[in-house]
């Protein structure tokens, strides 16, 4: 079975689409004869161009229905309709071939390409933050644009029923899945509105969690995130959990902290450093992992932070009143913060990986477990690094590593991402 079934309208829509996912490292294959369709390739993703984007409209709709036509729903996982990123071509009459063919999908439009300055607001799409009409597409010779609103540029052709949902309710990930739910009850599709990545992902999760399987329409990034949401509730390996340990006290850690709070994926478990100052935590310690044991959520985070006082420890003034010098409290933290890590995984076998935020407190970890250092794999995002332990009690355990400045307030949940990821691909 195809992990994702893509059919474009050009074959440089069906490439960029296709190689998007060999970054999850499926192997992808790109068709541009669509009178030729064999779906045997031998391949994860298969791309198909139906080369259609400037033809007649009743033409548009024979060859992706052709093409169709050789495709039952046991065939993928995930089915694409590749869009333009700027609109262009016969999208409602090709969008009318997938309905026909796969009445019982609903279809999700994400008109949405971040990276390329591509968003959608409101349902009116903006192009490097100027409407769609008011850029180049408006003078394209062979198929201009002019008009912004989405939902009028699909209804052109299109002879199903559309609803919008906008930004404000895509972030409220607590409420989406109802609201989706809700909307298809009446419409075939639903335009979203998106600006982030992050905005795409929280598309994805919520169209998982509602368990609608959908036809996902857009110009790449969203059947990306799609077909990793999908794949992620679907094997049974994604069952392994994450354990972070946050011991940096910056205010990038705070804002990362915050946003993570706010994802259903995570827990946090705030640990007083004072009482790891007092040196008797054993209680403390017992009641982190028993909660992390109990804990439903993919990704439980240690952490020295009260995100309702988040106080910066005056660590002169606690050394000065306990005769320690300023590296010699903060390394008092970091070592009890290390024993309570490695309770909490000898106590929780499931968990595949950590990530550490803070040098020293990354050091504390790997001293308390005999660990030599890091077999390096890869870059998660500019200085934060993906490796495995070597030596010591945990050797071959999955880390991730970063200093409490680095990265945007959503670090956290992209590092999340990133784990569950390489978790599906081993």
């Amino acid at each position: 079975m195809l992990k994702t079934l893509i059919i474009a309208d050009d074959s440089t829509g069906a490439n960029a689409s296709a190689i998007l996912l060999t970054k999850m490292r499926l192997c992808a294959v790109s068709l541009i004869d669509y009178n030729k369709v064999n779906l045997n390739q031998n391949a994860d993703v298969l791309a198909i161009s139906t080369d259609s984007r400037a033809v007649e409209e009743t033409e548009a709709y024979n060859r992706v229905s052709s093409v169709l036509s050789k495709v039952n729903e046991n065939d993928f996982k995930v089915l694409n309709k590749r869009i333009d990123s700027t609109l262009r071509g016969n999208i409602g009459a090709e969008l009318n071939a997938f309905k026909d063919r796969f009445p019982n999908l609903k279809i999700a439009i994400v008109p949405v390409f971040p990276s390329s300055k591509r968003v959608t607001v409101n349902g009116i799409m903006y192009v490097n933050g100027i409407k769609l009409e008011e850029t180049d597409v408006a003078k394209d010779p062979k198929m201009p644009i002019h008009i912004s609103n989405v939902t009028d540029i699909i209804m052109k052709q299109f002879k199903g029923s559309v609803a919008n949902i906008y930004l404000y309710d895509v972030r409220d990930p607590s409420k989406l899945p109802e609201l989706i739910t809700k909307t298809y009850e009446t419409n075939d599709a639903i335009i979203f509105d998106g600006e982030t990545d992050a905005d795409i992902r929280k598309i994805c999760q919520a169209l998982v969690k509602a368990n609608i399987p959908v036809i996902a329409t857009d110009p790449g990034p969203f059947t990306y995130f799609y077909t990793k949401e999908v794949l992620r509730k679907q094997n049974d390996k994604a069952k392994g959990r994450f354990v972070y340990l946050i011991g940096s006290v910056t205010d990038n850690t705070y804002k990362q902290l915050v946003a993570a709070s706010k994802h259903e994926d995570f827990e946090l478990h705030y640990i007083n450093p004072n009482k790891l100052l007092e040196g008797d935590y054993e209680e403390l310690t017992k009641k982190l992992v028993e909660k992390v044991k109990k804990s439903p959520k993919k990704v439980n985070i240690l952490t020295t932070t009260d995100l309702n006082n988040p106080v910066i420890l005056d660590l002169k003034a606690i050394g000065d009143k306990l005769n320690l010098s300023t590296d010699d409290v903060s390394k008092k933290i970091n070592d009890a913060l290390a024993i309570i890590l490695t309770r909490v995984l000898d106590e929780n076998k499931d968990v595949y990986a950590i990530f550490t935020s803070g040098g020293d407190t990354t050091l504390g970890f790997l001293n308390e477990v005999n660990a030599e250092g890091f077999k390096l794999f890869k870059q998660v995002m500019p200085l934060c690094v993906f490796g495995e332990l070597v030596k010591g009690s945990y050797e071959g355990l999955k880390i991730i590593t970063k200093g409490g400045m680095i990265g945007d307030e959503n670090a956290f949940i992209e590092i999340k991402d990133f784990l569950e990821e390489e978790l599906e691909n081993e």
